[in-house]
């Protein structure tokens, strides 16, 4: 069960379900997303209430341990946005981590209003990575394992709207 604080929406097209386990026996616990067995079934996690804003002289971090079980077929987003339940499927505003279906890039991506840039983060496999950024002010900088991988400048920041800590997963 996912707690009060949180809005989750699982998304089923086929007969199983989808779920959310907490794993108390992996150091430090995990949070495991299960999907049901078809395309696009997932589960989608978000904060309740927007409290974050990136504007010009704050400073933001957001980090999450990750891994995915299948390197290609799935889909996913990490990060900070606005309260939607699609967030891999149309939201107006974000920034975080993400990557489709079909490929095995991750990228960093700003989005504001629908306009978005990017950057390549890495290629994904089924190993747990580090992923997180972190906001300066000034600039948006990506990293993987403790790297910076891109740094993305004020372009499509969106700083126009208050975000929340996301997640969104999708089975391929």
């Amino acid at each position: 069960d996912a707690p009060a604080d949180w809005t989750v929406t699982l998304v089923e097209a086929g007969a199983g379900e989808s779920t959310i386990t907490l794993d108390t026996a992996t150091q430090g616990g995990a949070l495991i997303l299960t999907t049901d067995d078809a395309e696009n079934d997932g589960v989608k996690i978000q904060l309740k209430g927007e409290a974050f804003q990136l504007v010009t002289g704050t400073k933001i971090y957001f980090g999450i341990k990750l891994k995915v079980s299948d390197a290609t077929q799935s889909d996913f987003f990490a990060g900070l946005s606005i309260t939607d339940t699609t967030i891999l499927d149309g939201a107006s505003d974000y920034v975080g981590f993400r990557k489709v279906d079909g490929s095995t890039t991750v990228n960093g991506v700003l989005n504001k209003n629908t306009t978005e840039t990017t950057g390549t983060a890495l290629t994904c496999d089924t190993s747990y990575h580090i992923y997180e950024f972190y906001f300066d002010g000034t600039a948006v900088h990506f990293l993987v394992d403790g790297t910076e991988i891109t740094a993305l400048a004020q372009t499509n920041l969106p700083d126009d709207e208050m975000l929340t800590p996301s997640i969104e997963f999708l089975a391929g």
